[in-house]
């Protein structure tokens, strides 16, 4: 059985780490951006010791380092999944440069 993908555009697996770093509830974090579109992005970090778990709805501002440089962008936590040694979840852009030579929009 098929299972039906529900993004709005191709996503772009990465061939390369995208260090990102963001705050969440008063403390830093430093996650991967694994996987990229024009709306949104999937990013994995090791389990935090914190207990770290988003909310759908969550706003997050990250910090993005691609291959063309560091990027800024807002995200609005859709979904997210735990495992026992990691944790990922996916954004849908909420504030993302429009300027074609913004590091995040070379990549995507």
């Amino acid at each position: 059985m098929a299972i039906q993908d529900k993004r709005r555009s191709e996503r772009t697996h990465l061939t390369t780490s995208c260090h990102s770093e963001f705050s969440f509830a008063g403390k830093e974090h430093i996650a991967t951006m694994i996987d990229l579109s024009e709306h949104g992005a999937r990013f994995i970090m090791e389990k935090p010791s914190d207990h770290t778990e988003f909310n759908m709805g969550d706003d997050l501002a990250l910090s993005v380092i691609t291959p063309y440089g560091k990027s800024q962008c807002m995200g609005r936590v859709v979904w997210s999944s735990h495992r026992e040694e990691y944790y990922t979840w996916g954004i849908e852009f909420t504030r993302l440069s429009e300027n074609p030579r913004d590091p995040l929009r070379c990549l995507i």
